[in-house]
């Protein structure tokens, strides 16, 4: 994962799909990290969802789940999508589910 360098000022969430990662190393943690940072300085909601046993494991051993305030952690990715959502002011809307489809 390579680290943001601009961020769109009318991004106002960003949610990453974990589902596919199995395991998270300690490079896996710096990077993520550092994509964090640089998107909540730009003010962005940052949703990681689809979060597996060991990926949340290693993220809440190393403190993420003191940072609620500015990263939202989720195993479910559905879930991820309604909080990303939520926190931006739009809801998901009755009969669509929380990717968007109806």
């Amino acid at each position: 994962m390579r680290v943001l360098h601009t961020v769109d000022p009318d991004v106002r969430a960003v949610i990453l799909d974990l589902r596919s990662v199995p395991a998270l190393d300690a490079t896996g943690l710096v990077s993520l990290e550092a994509t964090v940072e640089r998107l909540t300085q730009a003010g962005v909601v940052v949703v990681l969802g689809g979060l597996g046993r060991q990926p949340l494991r290693a993220l809440v051993r190393a403190g993420w789940r003191r940072r609620w305030h500015t990263v939202v952690l989720r195993r479910s990715f559905d879930r991820a999508v309604v909080e990303a959502k939520t926190r931006v002011g739009g809801a998901v809307g009755e009969g669509e589910n929380a990717t968007g489809a109806a």
